[in-house]
């Protein structure tokens, strides 16, 4: 006597599906902690913080810095909202000091611009530097998939926009 195929299949079908619940385990358990994770995506909490210079080294007021994830967005857990970009601009000493973000990576790129032209002592050439190339400082430990607080800074010299001057 010959089986068909499709007996076979729905047999074993039916034998996986069995052994797939039987591997589900008992989640009756009161503690978290033992439960594994199996799913999710290492976090970071950052700042990224510096000063903007001229080519003299005296501070530049009024630089618009961007700071830009490479896939998308980070979250801004002071206004509690996603973020494709933040954007802070340097004060009096030429420092600056991101909004406090929350993403998958501390990779990203940094951009300095003179929104304002000759206004701060001169028009100065637009720039960027990349997140990668700073060493984080970890702040502050973090718990399961959070990898904890970091600051990153970045110190940047601006060049005189040639173009503006003449």
């Amino acid at each position: 006597m010959k089986k068909s195929k499709s007996t076979t299949v729905r047999v074993l079908s039916s034998l996986l599906a069995m052994l797939g619940f039987a591997a589900c385990g008992d989640d009756s358990s009161d503690d978290w902690d033992d439960i594994p994770v199996e799913y999710g995506t290492p976090t970071y909490s950052f700042q990224v913080k510096g000063q903007v210079t001229d080519p003299q080294g005296s501070p530049i007021n009024g630089i618009r810095v961007i700071v830009r994830s490479p896939y998308g967005s980070y979250y801004n857990i002071d206004e509690e909202r996603p973020v494709s970009a933040d954007t802070i601009y340097t004060d009096g000493s030429g420092n600056y000091t991101s909004h406090n973000l929350f993403g998958d990576t501390l990779r990203g790129k940094l951009y300095f611009e003179d929104p304002d032209s000759t206004a701060n002592g001169g028009a100065f050439r637009t720039d960027s530097l990349d997140l990668n190339n700073l060493e984080p400082q970890q702040i502050a430990e973090g718990e399961g998939w959070h990898q904890g607080s970091f600051e990153l800074t970045a110190n940047k010299q601006l060049s005189i926009d040639k173009q503006h001057d003449e």
